[in-house]
């Protein structure tokens, strides 16, 4: 039944994605508990993405911001 072999090879991806985050995240902690330098990268890659989505976002709603009061000038 086509149903049944879809669900089979979800459950196939779906096994494999999990095993591969799994296996991400022990070698991160043991590469973390070897070298500190490890865990400084980290914490500033992951600062950095935190800074650059906050001006990201500040940008578009700034820009969403401008948009709409010219719209609500033009409207009245």
């Amino acid at each position: 039944m086509p149903y049944e072999e879809e669900a089979r090879a979800f459950n196939v991806l779906s096994g494999l994605a999990l095993g591969i985050a799994l296996g991400a995240s022990v070698g991160l902690l043991l590469a973390l508990d070897r070298r500190p330098s490890t865990a400084e990268r980290l914490r500033r890659g992951v600062g950095d993405i935190g800074e650059s989505a906050e001006r990201r976002l500040k940008s578009w709603s700034n820009g969403a911001s401008s948009r709409l009061s010219t719209l609500a000038a033009a409207a009245r």
